[in-house]
């Protein structure tokens, strides 16, 4: 059924696209920019399980951003022209979180050919290689067993070619999310199947001088990710502030520069909301990102610490691009009704 459903909707973004609609709608909404979020860039994608944007569809996505006439620009810059109505060019922000090494080795020499800044947000577990990041353990558990039993699902899944390892990953993923408290439990299934998440962190982020490496390039702007990559929601308005601000600590000793930018982890309304806004503007970051999926219009200007983020994943392709950065998406839907409210 999720096959079909992702099956019908590809074929409703292609015939959005084919139809040249979508460049008529942004003007008609009054989309100002948009910022996208990468996470993994991947040259081999079905070794990793289809989890990170392909390399060559990684360089199409730039590109064709650049002649489709949007300006790529840092986050300073897009909240300055959120700021200036008189402003109308279309601009796009690019943003990595979680400071992978494949940023470095595949998506920097894009973005130095095309000229195009970008941020990455990292947090500080990333660094020191004790962050739990259960999502790495878990691709690396359906990756390498075609039998994994998880005993608090009361299911074994049998996942012994890519679309099953696929499928079981995705089921897992979907119950962490729908309630981000209970991914410590993946603890004892990692144990079980000796899964090192350090392990993982070494061989996925990038270390203490390639952080120093990236901030050195004039494109790269460094932003804050937390300390632990927790959902800042379901903590203390006391472990909120100690998050965001031991990591910005961290990454200005090691950078020796200021750290104005925040992503908030997960980034979904389950995870941030008003109270991790106003905690990020205290805090004196200049910009927070959610996750929300839509683009920038001008009233986000006047909330710089909950600006959404449109997602590229596996699948997204220039059709995706240009419907969704034009504003056809389910959540501006609900901006403007919350708007009207």
């Amino acid at each position: 059924m999720s096959d079909l459903k992702g099956s019908v909707k590809l074929a409703g973004i292609r015939g959005l696209h084919a139809s040249g609609v979508a460049p008529w709608v942004a003007p008609a909404l009054g989309v100002r920019g948009v910022i996208l979020t990468f996470h993994e860039i991947h040259d081999d994608p079905e070794s990793e399980l289809r989890t990170g944007c392909p390399t060559p569809s990684f360089a199409k996505l730039i590109f064709w951003l650049r002649d489709a006439g949007w300006d790529i620009v840092t986050l300073d810059e897009a909240l300055s022209r959120l700021h200036d109505r008189a402003d109308t060019r279309r601009f796009a922000v690019i943003t990595f979180d979680d400071g992978y090494r494949d940023n470095i080795a595949r998506a920097l020499p894009i973005l130095r050919r095309a000229q195009a800044p970008f941020t990455t947000y990292i947090p500080t577990g990333a660094i020191t290689r004790d962050l739990f990041a259960w999502w790495l353990g878990l691709r690396e558990l359906f990756r390498i067993n075609d039998k994994v039993e998880i005993p608090f699902l009361d299911r074994t899944f049998f996942c012994r070619d890519l679309q099953g390892k696929r499928a079981a990953l995705s089921a897992v993923m979907r119950w962490a999310h729908a309630d981000l408290t209970r991914v410590s439990d993946l603890s004892s299934v990692f144990a079980k199947y000796r899964i090192s998440l350090a392990s993982l962190c070494d061989r996925y982020f990038i270390n203490e001088s390639e952080l120093k490496l990236l901030a050195s390039d004039r494109l790269a702007t460094i932003g804050g990710h937390t300390a632990t990559h927790p959902a800042l929601a379901t903590l203390s308005e006391t472990d909120v502030s100690r998050e965001i601000e031991d990591n910005r600590a961290f990454l200005q000793d090691h950078l020796n520069r200021e750290i104005n930018h925040l992503a908030y982890p997960y980034g979904c309304s389950r995870a941030c909301g008003q109270r991790e806004a106003r905690l990020a503007c205290e805090a004196g970051f200049r910009t927070a990102v959610t996750t929300s999926h839509r683009p920038l219009f001008t009233r986000d200007g006047f909330n710089p610490c909950a600006l959404p983020r449109i997602n590229i994943h596996a699948h997204s392709t220039i059709a995706h691009l240009n419907t969704e950065t034009s504003g056809i998406t389910r959540e501006t839907v609900r901006y403007f009704l919350s708007a009207q409210a």
